[in-house]
């Protein structure tokens, strides 16, 4: 019971900065300060619990606010961070990619090919085409089987459509 007393004075006099400490770092996220204040004197309470003293109070509530502001970005950009779809992280990609040479090559050319273009994949990259272009599974079903996530695997597709087109462009010079 004596540690809330102390959490309470403790609190009271150092209030109002870690407050104003608070609302000018999470500028971005004024709605969330009341909540990091609630943390902020939670952590308080269960330090002061365990018995431990705190010798320059000021100084301590500011590190446990820059912590609990460094958690509350944290997750934030969690929420809002989403994948980025495939299409618009590697457009930009192929616009760098040199197509140039494998216009006007049949499909015929490339069954001819077809073994020696195959040859520059490893296993697993013809295990991907395979399951992905012959037996048409989702991206998703194959992110599973593989235990990556979607955005992985279309990275993943993309990197491997690279290189056959690239191998076609070599076998066919």
């Amino acid at each position: 019971m004596d540690e809330i007393r102390v959490a309470e004075q403790i609190w009271q006099e150092n209030e109002a900065y870690i407050r104003k400490f608070c609302t000018y770092k999470l500028s971005s996220h004024p709605d969330l300060v009341d909540d990091c204040l609630q943390d902020i004197f939670l952590a308080l309470l269960n330090f002061l619990h365990d018995e431990k003293e705190i010798t320059n109070p000021k100084a301590w509530l500011t590190k446990v606010a820059s912590n609990k502001i460094n958690d509350i970005y944290k997750a934030e950009n969690k929420k809002t961070q989403t994948e980025v779809p495939f299409e618009e992280e590697y457009v930009k990609a192929n616009e760098d990619f040199d197509y140039s040479g494998t216009e006007g090559i049949t499909e015929k050319e490339i069954e001819k090919h077809l073994q020696e273009i195959l040859g520059t994949l490893s296993d697993k990259e013809k295990a991907l085409i395979e399951d992905f272009c012959i037996k048409k599974n989702s991206g998703k079903e194959i992110a599973e089987k593989m235990g990556i996530s979607e955005n992985n695997f279309r990275q993943q597709i993309f990197r491997v459509k690279r290189k056959v087109k690239k191998a076609i462009r070599e076998v066919l010079k």
